[in-house]
């Protein structure tokens, strides 16, 4: 997780769609620790803002429930994403 002191890091993840709410859940309810947004909901892809500073809070936490969510974080130049995106023209970029 880069960490930046100035603006949100954009994190990716693939997640077990049954899980997203449940993902949204645990991040939110931490004030200003991040965002959670679905950008497939039959893929189960998600987008986590988080609040800069807060990435190792946040890694933690997504660590201690990653088997739970079948979490899998996916890297910006992936092409699952970059797919996606290029699928979405309405979408933001992906480096945000």
């Amino acid at each position: 997780m880069e960490q930046s002191s100035d603006y949100c890091s954009l994190l990716h993840f693939l997640i077990d769609p049954r899980e997203i709410h449940y993902l949204r859940f645990i991040v939110e309810a931490y004030p200003g620790i991040g965002v959670v947004s679905t950008l497939d909901s039959q893929l189960g892809l998600v987008r986590i803002a988080v609040s800069p500073g807060s990435e190792p809070f946040l890694g933690e936490i997504l660590d201690a429930e990653r088997e739970n969510l079948k979490l899998r974080e996916i890297d910006d130049d992936s092409d699952i994403l970059r797919d996606f995106m290029e699928s979405r023209p309405d979408s933001p970029s992906v480096k945000g």
